[in-house]
């Protein structure tokens, strides 16, 4: 890449790395959620942002949503499923127990 004189470039070598580490945090500490998960009666509190970037059916139902926080009913799966489903999101990671 070349630069003119006037050109200044910052680059983050470390972000993605720390970015996936916020989103761990985000789903550790449940901080700044904006969006319920209700399966089965129970809330499983999230973000509407990692939400719908790793899901278009999520994503479709949060645009389509007013209020600030949002709340999405699931009725077809379980509880369980939606633990699972929610972390594999958030970390990359599924366990089958």
């Amino acid at each position: 890449m070349s630069l003119k004189s006037d050109e200044v470039v910052l680059l983050w070598g470390q972000q993605k790395s720390k970015m996936m580490q916020n989103i761990q945090d985000l789903y550790e500490l449940h901080e700044f959620s904006d969006c319920n998960l209700i399966v089965g009666g129970k809330k499983l509190e999230c973000h509407k942002l990692v939400l719908s970037s790793c899901s278009p059916f999520l994503k479709d139902i949060i645009e389509n949503h007013v209020s600030e926080v949002c709340d999405i009913t699931l009725d077809d799966i379980s509880f369980e499923v939606a633990c699972s489903m929610v972390r594999y999101i958030y970390l990359g990671e599924f366990y089958k127990r």
